[in-house]
């Protein structure tokens, strides 16, 4: 399947900048297919997961403008992902300005007991997995982490890397973008770092342990945090998304950096190495 088909558009021009390396036009054309490890016939459903979790049980971060991404579509098929979003912001269940995050209770269980309940704990399963169909309600506009994780890969080890070095790119492209919104709506360095800690959740943090057995965020703290977009957030959500949209090249470079630079040159390096067995 080719990338552009893997990835929602507004990430085009992050794979597309002049000065970047290599045959970066041709990105989006890139022709992969993993035959080994699919969505609807999940390898490790016989031995290791659940047939019906599959490797879903794990609730993704979604940051903010993905968030407008997904408010704004009018296809049926996001429906039960526009409910559930519209639910999470008023009940302030950790629909943050950054994004909507994963509540305290289930980032500890995660980490503590990962081995034991991926793939295998229906407590866990992504909360935008559609059982009925066993596929993803976001497909389009799902986070970094589940757009590049293949348990295997047709290309063996040169799979793996690739997958790994997209899921890198694309992780720092995310919070690059979702920072860059907080900064444009006025958010300081301190509220922006405010909000990050409730991406790892620590429970070691005075200020986050007492969350840990709460489902929302107490009202004073998601006041403060949302400021003067308070009882305004899907509106904020969608404009994140607009001006995402909207972004010109020379702010497209900007956010990429030099460290985006970096990574994208592994990702289409790795890229590049897989053409290689293809063309054989």
């Amino acid at each position: 399947m080719k990338m552009k088909y893997l990835m929602p558009d507004h990430y085009r021009a992050f794979f597309n900048v002049p000065g970047n390396y290599g045959k970066r036009d041709s990105f989006w054309e890139f022709d992969i297919e993993e035959k080994k490890a699919t969505c609807h016939q999940c390898i490790e459903a016989p031995k290791k997961y659940e047939a019906h979790l599959k490797c879903c049980t794990f609730w993704p971060f979604l940051p903010n403008y993905t968030i407008g991404y997904i408010l704004k579509q009018k296809s049926e098929s996001y429906q039960n992902a526009q409910v559930f979003l519209r639910r999470m912001i008023k009940e302030k269940r950790f629909a943050l300005p950054i994004g909507l995050v994963a509540p305290p209770w289930y980032q500890k269980e995660f980490l503590d007991n990962k081995d034991k309940i991926f793939g295998k704990s229906e407590k866990m399963l992504c909360p935008y997995y559609q059982t009925a169909t066993q596929s993803c309600g976001i497909w389009r506009f799902r986070g970094s982490v589940c757009t590049s994780f293949y348990c295997k890969s047709s290309y063996a080890q040169k799979g793996q890397l690739f997958w790994k070095h997209l899921e890198d790119y694309l992780s720092y492209l995310e919070m690059a973008l979702a920072e860059e919104v907080l900064v444009y709506h006025d958010y300081s360095p301190r509220e922006l770092s405010e909000q990050l800690d409730f991406l790892n959740i620590d429970p070691d943090q005075m200020n986050l342990k007492k969350l840990l057995g709460q489902k929302s965020l107490p009202i004073p703290q998601a006041k403060k945090l949302w400021k003067h977009y308070w009882q305004k957030e899907e509106e904020f959500y969608i404009k994140a998304a607009e001006f995402v949209d909207e972004l010109p090249l020379k702010q497209i470079k900007e956010i990429q950096g030099a460290l985006g630079t970096d990574l994208l040159q592994k990702l289409l390096e790795a890229r590049d190495k897989i053409e290689i067995c293809q063309n054989k």
